[in-house]
């Protein structure tokens, strides 16, 4: 496993590059992956993406009470197509 994180200016916005590159070592998991976990794993990366915009944004840390605005965390796969 393995990511990195990446900020650049756009205009007077900031955009948050993120990159995740996992692999399931057994082939049973790797397809329950395809089938079910990627889909919640998405929404889980999105939280994690709004939490460091809230961050990034607010010099606030985030917890379990911080309302994040995941609705505005534009998911992009590696072929440029939103998620």
């Amino acid at each position: 496993m393995g990511g990195d994180f990446k900020l650049t200016a756009k205009g007077d916005k900031t955009v948050l590059r993120s990159t995740l590159n996992y692999s399931m070592s057994n082939s049973f998991y790797g397809v329950m992956n395809n089938l079910m976990g990627k889909s919640d794993f998405t929404k889980v990366w999105a939280s994690v993406l709004a939490g460091y915009k809230h961050h990034i944004e607010t010099g606030e840390h985030v917890t379990e009470d911080t309302k994040l605005q995941v609705d505005q965390v534009v998911l992009i796969d590696a072929g440029g197509e939103e998620v």
